[in-house]
């Protein structure tokens, strides 16, 4: 398995501005406060573009994963579902993305083009014992109303990272800085973005790493080797989204970790994602 390196080095930011037009919408932001183990957030907001905000308030690492409820199924079944594994509610949703894991402290940004209805917003981290954190109360329900008429544009990016069955596309190396990622599934299964900054290893032992944490039981020493930065949570095939991330220079590493059900629920960088 070889997971995706690429560096960010530095950089002199440099703004430009528009002069002439009307200003174009501006895409609305969403804030979800992350603690151990709860979500702070809104009830309800309007479907179409969305920018979510991520603020990691707690001392473990926490993502916030939505979940659009398919057509007819109820929040009581849903969680009913969930106590039976992965295999039994995945099919009762819409991965619809939001902002992937980040340390203690640390800020995550996405952005997704939501469709109406009943979500829900869970954290599937879990901490040295193992046990998610969704099963710990971070889930929380959210509705999505009609979208508003008029809606932004489609925000800019500083590069584009294609996924599939079980790769990522090729990307090159990026400035130090705040850079948004545009994130286009091409695979048939569901994929996810997680970037995780190298601390103090090789990317040739970052592989060794992740292949020992993802494919021997109760194997642990996650951060001792990375920092949770951000990304895109997992969305469906043919869907797009976008991550915003603060690159400090360095070397990352791209993985996906959404379980695969035609391969017994083996975690994507298991396979080679």
């Amino acid at each position: 398995m070889k997971a995706p390196i690429f560096m960010a080095t530095a950089l002199v930011a440099v703004l430009a501005l528009s002069t002439c037009g009307r200003a174009a919408l501006a895409i609305p932001t969403v804030s979800v406060g992350a603690g151990d183990f709860s979500f702070n957030l809104v009830d309800s907001i309007p479907a179409g573009r969305t920018r979510v905000q991520l603020t990691n308030n707690g001392k473990e690492g926490h993502h916030a994963q939505l979940l659009r409820l398919n057509q007819g199924v109820t929040l009581d079944r849903f969680r009913a579902a969930l106590r039976q594994g992965f295999e039994a509610w995945l099919p009762l949703v819409t991965l619809e993305g939001g902002p992937a894991g980040v340390a203690p402290g640390g800020k995550s940004e996405a952005m997704v083009n939501l469709q109406p209805g009943q979500y829900m917003v869970v954290c599937l981290e879990s901490g040295p014992d193992h046990v998610p954190h969704l099963f710990k109360g971070m889930i929380k329900p959210l509705t999505v109303t009609a979208a508003p008429a008029a809606q932004p544009p489609e925000p800019k990016a500083e590069g584009t990272v294609a996924m599939s069955d079980f790769e990522f596309g090729p990307l090159s190396s990026l400035k130090a800085s705040q850079v948004t990622l545009k994130v286009v599934n091409k695979g048939r299964e569901a994929h996810e973005l997680v970037v995780l900054r190298l601390k103090g290893i090789s990317a040739a032992e970052a592989n060794q790493v992740l292949t020992r944490i993802f494919t021997m039981p109760g194997a642990t020493g996650w951060a001792n080797f990375f920092e949770e930065v951000g990304g895109l949570m997992a969305i469906m095939p043919g869907a797009t989204g976008w991550a915003t991330v603060d690159l400090k220079s360095g070397d990352y590493v791209l993985i996906c970790t959404v379980p695969s059900p035609p391969n017994r629920a083996a975690p994507h960088i298991a396979l080679g994602m």
